[in-house]
């Protein structure tokens, strides 16, 4: 009579290894950030005037500085979106050390998990198979919204093939 409960209890063991597995493992490495270095010609024709020298030092400068801006602009943004990726990573930790303590996770932290997931799958900062993983664990241990997960997988398949 108690092999049905030590099943169980098996089961939902086995369950919490396959979630660290797919968050540790299967984990993306890090981006590495490269810096954009730009050269500048310190090079001048004889021909010019120093006034015109200084006109063409002061155009170089002024183009140069709207790039290094957007560059840094594209740098903060690719931070906040890996940082937005392992604060989804470690919501996914959090619901599993829940489940391996007999909490059930809230619904709706999932439902913007799974946004959150899509949005970072359509931005290139988590990987599809690894959306497709998470999601399928989720799937498996909330059958209460298999439906809307399943909608969510759809999503991401689409934005696979795009």
């Amino acid at each position: 009579m108690k092999h049905p409960r030590w099943l169980g209890i098996g089961f939902f063991i086995i369950a919490v290894a396959v979630l660290f597995v797919v968050v540790y493992v299967f984990q993306p490495p890090p981006t590495t950030v490269t810096e954009t270095v730009s050269v500048r010609s310190s090079v001048t024709p004889p021909a010019m005037s120093p006034i015109l020298r200084l006109h063409a030092e002061d155009t170089a400068q002024t183009a140069f500085f709207p790039m290094q801006t957007e560059g840094k602009e594209q740098e903060s943004a690719q931070a906040a979106l890996i940082q937005q990726r392992d604060q989804l990573y470690w919501g996914f930790e959090q619901i599993s050390l829940g489940l391996s303590q007999g909490q059930k996770p809230d619904l709706n932290q999932v439902q913007s998990m799974l946004f959150q997931q899509e949005q970072l799958v359509q931005a290139g900062v988590l990987k599809l198979e690894d959306a497709l993983g998470y999601s399928q664990f989720l799937k498996q241990i909330l059958p209460e919204i298999a439906n809307q997960i399943d909608l969510h997988i759809a999503r991401l398949k689409q934005q696979g093939k795009q």
